[in-house]
């Protein structure tokens, strides 16, 4: 299974931000684009995730994995396939215990009760802060904030994952545990596209594309 973009365009009014832009992402690989500030990195995500409506942009292009395209989908449907770790990851943190935070996505997904607390638990320990459960995300660091942030993703158990400069803002220790965490992921063949401009997260990737000036590039090329 492989995550395909394929000649996707995105604009905003009558400005392209992304022009014709094509990658896949195999089942356990990680992939890093990279670029310069506005290059329209972040809009990449946006754009895969399904939600660029919600920025006013407009698009053209098809998004699949596998035989599916995601915007065929439904909500359910598209997160058993695509989780999404934003770079203001912090701003959609909206539950005031850690453990409600990771309850909520699969609650919505009407994933039984049982199988809900079996998700948190392991994303919990997978993600290695099983001692932050029954904090409040208030009192959080914000390096444990993003850990709670990619502990509620997985809960989702979806088959491929995006990492919006997933380790932004949080100190080098914390960098370290991230990029860990996305090593197993692959090992358990969740396929990651990861948008980076730190040097040590893209020695992690597989492949790496380059972004700049709304049109992607391989950088072996």
């Amino acid at each position: 299974m492989k995550l395909t973009v394929e000649n996707l365009t995105v604009m905003f009014k009558n400005r392209i931000i992304l022009d014709n832009v094509s990658l896949q992402v195999e089942a356990g690989e990680i992939v890093a684009v990279v670029g310069p500030n506005g290059s329209g990195k972040s809009t990449l995500c946006t754009a895969i995730a399904g939600v660029s409506q919600n920025y006013g942009l407009s698009t053209v292009g098809r998004i699949r994995i596998g035989d599916k395209e995601l915007s065929q989908l439904s909500i359910h449907e598209r997160c058993a396939l695509l989780g999404v770790i934003f770079q203001n990851s912090d701003n959609f943190l909206f539950s005031q215990y850690v453990e409600d935070e990771l309850r909520f996505a699969p609650e919505n997904l009407c994933v039984p009760r049982a199988e809900i607390e079996t998700r948190i638990k392991e994303a919990l320990d997978f993600t290695g802060i099983s001692y932050l459960r029954h904090r409040k995300i208030q009192e959080l660091s914000g390096g444990e904030k993003k850990l709670v942030s990619i502990a509620s993703v997985l809960t989702m158990m979806s088959k491929f994952l995006i990492a919006d400069e997933i380790t932004s803002g949080v100190d080098e220790d914390r960098k370290v545990q991230i990029r860990e965490i996305l090593r197993k992921l692959a090992k358990d063949n969740i396929g990651i596209l990861m948008i980076s401009h730190n040097r040590n997260d893209i020695e992690i990737a597989d492949r790496i594309y380059v972004l700049k000036d709304g049109k992607l590039h391989d950088r072996t090329d």
